[in-house]
Parts: C-alpha cells; sequence; structure tokens
C-alpha cells in the first residue's frame, strides 16, 4: 500500500505570536507571522491516491502526500489519524464525513495540512470535513484552505486548536447542534462568513484572530458563543448576533471593521465598548437587513 511514497516538496509551520498590548502592534506580529509560515505550498501531483470510499488507519507524513480522490467516509467506531507533517490533497467537491474520530495533529513546524488536490487550487475545490459523531474529533495545527465549509461539525464535537483556516470560500467553521472548543486559531482571506454558529451550536473559544473575511463571526439564534481574548479586524462585519443567540465576548479588540457589531436588539454596554475605530462601530438593524 505504502510502496514508493513521495514526500511533500516542501512543509510549511506556524506559530501565534503572543499579543502585544497595542493592537495595532498585535496585527502586525500576525501579518509578518502570516507572510513567513503560511502562504501555499505548492501543489504535489505525486503520492499516495486514496479512492473514494471507506477510510480509516494511522497515516504519517513519510507515506504522503494523501490524494484524496472522491468523498470518503470514517465509519462509527473507527478513526482516522494524521500526524506532524501530513498532507492532504482533496480532489474536487470530495467531503470527508466522520461517522468515528479524526485525529489530526500536526506540529508547530509540521502542521497537518488539508488542501486542494488541484494544480491551480480555488477556494471552492473541496466541500468540506464533516464531523457527525459525538466521539470528540481532534484538530492540533492544521491549515484549512480551498475548501468550501472548512470543518463543519452537526451533532457531534471538536477541539480545534492552533489552526488556520484561510481561502476557503463560504466558511472556515460552522456547528450546528454541536459542541466545539476553539483557540489559538486564525480565521483569514476571504470567508464569506468566517465562523457561523447555527442553532444547537455551543462554542467555547479563546485567542481567535478573525481578519480579511466579508464576516467574521455569526450566531443564529438559539446558538451560544463565548469569546475570550483575540482580535476581529478588517473584515466587512466583524460579528453579527441574532436576537435568541446567546454570545459573550470579554477582552476582544473589535476593530478597523466597516461594520464593527450588528445586532437586533440593544447591544450591551461592555460590548459596545470592544467595538472601536470601525468606520460603524455598531449598528441594531431590522429582521430584513440582518438577513442580507
Amino acid at each position: 500500500m505504502f510502496a514508493n511514497p513521495v514526500k511533500p516538496e516542501s512543509q510549511v509551520g506556524y506559530s501565534f505570536p503572543a499579543a502585544p498590548t497595542r493592537p495595532a502592534l498585535w496585527m502586525l506580529a500576525i501579518i509578518l507571522s502570516w507572510c513567513f509560515v503560511y502562504g501555499d505550498t505548492s501543489v504535489v501531483q505525486q503520492g499516495l491516491e486514496i479512492p473514494q470510499g471507506v477510510l480509516f488507519g494511522k497515516f504519517e507524513k513519510e507515506n504522503g502526500p494523501f490524494i484524496i480522490k472522491g468523498s470518503i467516509v470514517v465509519p462509527s467506531g473507527e478513526v482516522l489519524e494524521f500526524g506532524p507533517g501530513c498532507r492532504i490533497l482533496v480532489g474536487s467537491y470530495a467531503t470527508i464525513t466522520v461517522f468515528g474520530q479524526i485525529l489530526a495533529r500536526g506540529a508547530p513546524a509540521e502542521p497537518v495540512v488539508f488542501q486542494s488536490g488541484s494544480a491551480t487550487p480555488n477556494p471552492w475545490d473541496w466541500d468540506r470535513i464533516y464531523v457527525r459523531s459525538r466521539n470528540r474529533s481532534v484538530f492540533e495545527h492544521c491549515v484549512i484552505r480551498h475548501s468550501n465549509y472548512g470543518i463543519y461539525v452537526e451533532n457531534g464535537s471538536a477541539s480545534i486548536d492552533h489552526c488556520a483556516f484561510e481561502r476557503n470560500s463560504l466558511h472556515g467553521l460552522v456547528v450546528k447542534n454541536a459542541d466545539v472548543d476553539v483557540k489559538n486559531a486564525l480565521f483569514t482571506k476571504g470567508h464569506v462568513l468566517a465562523i457561523f454558529c447555527l442553532p444547537g451550536a455551543e462554542v467555547r473559544a479563546e485567542s481567535l484572530v478573525v481578519s480579511g473575511n466579508i464576516t467574521g463571526i455569526a450566531c443564529c439564534d438559539n446558538a451560544r458563543f463565548q469569546l475570550n481574548g483575540g482580535l476581529i479586524a478588517n473584515n466587512t462585519n466583524g460579528c453579527a448576533v441574532m436576537p435568541g443567540a446567546s454570545a459573550t465576548i470579554v477582552g476582544v479588540e473589535i476593530t478597523r471593521n466597516k461594520t464593527g457589531i450588528i445586532a437586533q436588539k440593544e447591544i450591551p454596554r461592555n460590548l459596545c465598548e470592544m467595538a472601536f475605530g470601525n468606520v460603524v462601530d455598531r449598528t441594531v438593524v431590522g429582521p430584513t437587513e440582518m438577513e442580507k
């Protein structure tokens, strides 16, 4: 199965710098870090081809890169594991559906990278990593790019730590009727809506950077979102909160967006104080405007 493995031509590493007290310095540190270590690697066209179907087991970088030719399913009771430095090149419109567990554990200098298998990648080339199990999946030191939905957790559970989401067309993270812990994560480069909390979502977040998207974070009715520390900057809209959502945001700088906070009811004072330096810091709109 692993005859004549082809190693990736290059690997990428990344780190999340500690936040200086001034937001401008923090953002500069993030951008510089990104420029040095996050750039797209060249797409490797040779590697271990994985056909459409059922997949589980443990994969190491020495046997990759791993070229997923069609949609795959991790069945209930099984585990799909990728170690540090693995590169997963996903075929057109393919989905990685997880009814068991996926454990993608990279390292600071050797992240696990999920990206398009195309020689000319676009932000919509593959579908999503679709987590559908309450057996918690784990993503540590990962990069997810070129998909439509990034990681989509529905009726499931996931832990996300030190991951980067970039150049996905619609979303980086979607949570529906599921619980997710996400910390030290970066969402950037053009998501329509980077973090989308749908009804039944229970999201606990810490130290996020959400920058360069159309909308950074949106919380629907009957969703719960907690964020402690981070930066939401340079998006068209920073945060959008529906009236039936529970959004607790503490110690976050919401700045340099076109609109900082959009809500359908009065915005709490402590949240208002975190929005500054936007074209419009905060606005209350009706249902029609919110849907837009």
